[in-house]
């Protein structure tokens, strides 16, 4: 059984030392928690590592002191003595004749100066922009369409609820609680931690590499656009008149325009083969276009995201109104929409309905969907979790510093995460629409082809193909497929390609093939394709710069914030795109898309990933994030820091989320992505001039060491930070405020953590362990 708290103080009770003060600070714990034994731990650590370290991090509780006045102890900030009184930043303590103890607040000058959004609305928009990216309109389709439509749509939403929602309250929550971007958050949790604000701050400054080749070649496909014959819908001609060779053999003259002409792409990882002059220019002309918008942080930024976040949609409902008359687009639908998603959309949204009503509720089906049984399904419904609504990288912390305190941070995670879900299916709706479309054509010539094959295998029949086509109809000629040629034609059998509508469309790609291939191949049979063209490519580039700047604002914010480099804001963003410029030239030579796929490999390779950079980063840091921030502030702490912001307490739902489901889901990830890692070997598809296709190819030992070192350079902070405040080779004192002045912003202490120096410092005063035990606890 857990030792409760008064055991625990009776144990380490010694004299007039920093023990018993900082156990009397956890006499508010209750009986029989798990914090208790977390502090006993913790303190027999220090016990047998020669005593305590400079700072001690403690969970804090709601105290009651002598004088009435009932406040929060928090976990962060310094403790400074004299001979009048005790100051805990943002309380002081003041000693009078009767040894009373009285509690004053003081407004903090950092959360003075703290920029703040314009408005609610910005806020969202803000939000918006950055959370609903790329992801959801070409990865999110991906994984309908490959795990049986619509029936995914079930175990997305379920972890959206389980996994997505609770962290995404969290990160909103502690960032505009402690009013800190990611490096003082941590640092604010326990100085020992604050390398994982480090790491989330790497991770975003590697993904923001990649994520604007994206945006370059964007620009680039814009730019293209403003003609009037678009260059990639026919193929080059040699000089004397002929057609290119190469491009006569591509699956698409799309395929070969994306390849050869935009990337011209070579066959290998080593040869780079200089720089693709239009790619180099997009790709500075992209960081320039960024530095723009977020040099002023959110004064500037703010605004343009207004642009980045309702344009997106304008976009979408514009394609969506032209998609749904295309012929084939209604089969796409019911490729997505089947029977069961009808079952499966009126319990989600009851289900989004309820948790938005209240915070306890259960879940109720009634109905059987095979497709689901597989763990794959559920595993990449939580990866897309995390791919498109950017969790663990700052981002959200740092936009949640920028909020009130007193804001209803729980309502808008709520409405945010259903914004969410909502544009992945809307997004969704359009690009089945489209597929359906290609599909359909494909599956036309796909029977062209064969009724040419059926007049060559009956020839007594048929004398002409004209004569097969007057004989079948496509609906007949399918049928006649479907059977297997039964009867008089089962010869046809051996012969047929035996086209299949399900498998066509099960073919489509993603991520980039999908935007930039398969898409821009769908625009060419709209009519005045330039225009749809055009639309397009402005909706991709407004999804990008939206999350471009969450990403970099959880950089640039935690680099303000730490107070290590003095610069002024616009300074310290010109340093971080100079130098992500400068890095990001090798993605602009001609093998520069083999290597940004370093940092986009799929899943059953090395598991890199555009939205972690790489599994082990990726899934180390999101489980330190949730275990330890729920583990060491406890979640009964952030319950109150809930009630405070919001005026109510988190219900059941959100208490066990985050203390059980979300760690226990982040637990069978990682293992997961461990395995998959591990299990096949790790290869990218290289364009082959000679045949014009993708050629499966391994990667490189000295490619696999790159890999491994983006892996290292994004968690070795983490371990590094803790080694050297730990051995005292990093003093704490000096890199300490800036995250704790933050959290004197509210009227509520904060976190405690305490030097030898300044214990020994109150043991020399007149403030005595017997003036310090009035703190008592008070019932939750």
């Amino acid at each position: 059984m857990v030792a409760s708290t008064e055991e625990v103080s009776k144990q380490l009770i010694v004299s007039e030392d920093m023990k018993y003060v900082l156990l009397q600070l956890f006499a508010v714990i209750d009986r029989y928690d798990f914090t208790a034994a977390l502090v006993t731990v913790f303190l027999w650590l220090a016990e047998m590592s020669g005593g305590p370290p400079d700072l001690l991090s403690v969970p804090g509780k709601r105290a009651t002191f002598t004088s009435g006045s009932e406040e929060e102890v928090r976990l962060g900030s310094r403790v400074t003595f004299n001979d009048q009184s005790v100051n805990i930043e943002g309380v002081e303590f003041q000693l009078n004749e009767a040894n009373n103890h009285a509690v004053t607040f003081r407004d903090d000058e950092h959360s003075q100066k703290r920029e703040q959004w314009d408005n609610k609305t910005q806020f969202y928009m803000g939000v918006i922009s950055y959370a609903v990216g790329l992801g959801n309109v070409w990865r999110f389709p991906y994984l309908c369409q490959k795990n049986g439509g619509g029936a995914f749509l079930l175990p997305y939403v379920i972890m959206m609820i389980l996994l997505g929602l609770p962290l995404f309250l969290i990160e909103l929550g502690i960032g505009q609680r402690l009013r800190t971007g990611p490096m003082g958050v941590w640092n604010a949790i326990h100085p020992y931690l604050g390398g994982l604000g480090v790491s989330a701050a790497v991770v975003s400054y590697l993904v923001a590499l990649y994520y604007n080749v994206i945006i370059t070649w964007c620009l680039y496909y814009l730019k293209e656009s403003f003609a009037l014959n678009l260059p990639w819908g026919v193929c080059p001609q040699n000089e004397n008149g002929t057609l290119d060779r190469e491009c006569a053999m591509s699956s698409s003259t799309t395929m070969y325009f994306w390849n050869r002409q935009a990337l011209d792409t070579t066959g290998s990882i080593g040869e780079l083969d200089g720089f693709n002059p239009h790619i180099t220019i997009s790709l500075i002309v992209a960081w320039v276009l960024i530095y723009l918008c977020v040099m002023k942080g959110i004064k500037s930024s703010g605004k343009v995201m207004y642009a980045t976040a309702t344009f997106p949609y304008l976009v979408t409902t514009i394609f969506l109104i032209r998609s749904v008359t295309l012929e084939g687009a209604m089969r796409g639908l019911w490729h997505m929409i089947n029977p069961d998603t009808f079952l499966i959309v009126a319990f989600l949204f009851s289900s989004i309905l309820l948790v938005s009503a209240k915070d306890d509720f259960e879940f109720h089906l009634y109905f059987q969907l095979h497709k689901l049984y597989s763990p794959t399904v559920w595993l990449e419904a939580a990866t897309q979790i995390f791919y498109s609504m950017g969790l663990g990288f700052g981002g959200l912390i740092a936009f949640g510093s920028y909020n009130p305190v007193k804001n209803d941070c729980k309502r808008d995670a709520k409405w945010l995460a259903l914004c969410n879900v909502v544009t992945s299916l809307y997004t969704a709706l359009v690009i089945f629409c489209v597929l359906g479309y290609m599909a359909h054509n494909t599956m036309n010539t796909c029977i062209e082809k064969d009724m040419i094959i059926m007049q060559s295998v009956f020839p007594e029949k048929f004398a002409t193909v004209d004569d097969v086509r007057r004989a079948f109809t496509i609906e007949q000629y399918i049928n006649l497929i479907d059977k297997g040629f039964d009867g008089e034609f089962t010869k046809m059998s051996a012969h047929s390609q035996m086209c299949d509508y399900a498998t066509i469309i099960s073919e489509a790609a993603e991520g980039t093939g999908l935007a930039f291939v398969v898409f821009t191949e769908a625009i060419l049979k709209f009519p005045f394709p330039p225009a749809w063209s055009i639309l397009f490519f402005l909706m991709l580039l407004s999804l990008g710069l939206g999350s471009m700047f969450g990403t970099l604002e959880g950089v640039i914010t935690s680099l303000n914030d730490s107070h290590l480099i003095t610069a002024s804001k616009p300074v310290l963003t010109a340093g971080l795109c100079t130098s992500a410029c400068l890095i990001g030239l090798l993605f602009s030579t001609r093998a520069g898309q083999v290597h940004a796929k370093l940092y986009f490999i799929d899943r059953r390779g090395l598991c890199l990933r555009i939205s972690t950079v790489c599994c082990f980063s990726e899934f180390i840091d999101k489980l330190c994030f949730i275990s330890l921030a729920i583990l060491l502030c406890t979640y009964y702490s952030f319950s109150r820091d809930m009630d405070f912001m919001t005026g109510s307490t988190p219900g059941q739902y959100w208490l066990i989320a985050w203390r059980f489901i979300a760690p226990i889901i982040m637990a069978v990830l990682f293992t997961c992505s461990i395995v998959q890692c591990f299990s096949k070997a790790t290869t990218y598809y290289a364009y082959d001039r000679e045949t014009a296709k993708q050629q499966e190819t391994e990667y490189p030992i000295w490619a696999m060491f790159i890999a491994l070192g983006m892996v290292l350079l994004a968690i070795l902070p983490t371990f590094a930070v803790w080694f050297l405040r730990y051995f005292k080779i990093w003093k704490l004192e000096a890199d300490i405020p800036a995250a704790s002045k933050c959290l004197g912003a509210t009227q509520s202490t904060t976190y405690m953590l305490k030097s030898e120096q300044s214990f020994n410092r109150m043991t020399e005063s007149n403030v005595s362990v017997a003036e310090m035990e009035p703190i008592k606890t008070t019932p939750r």
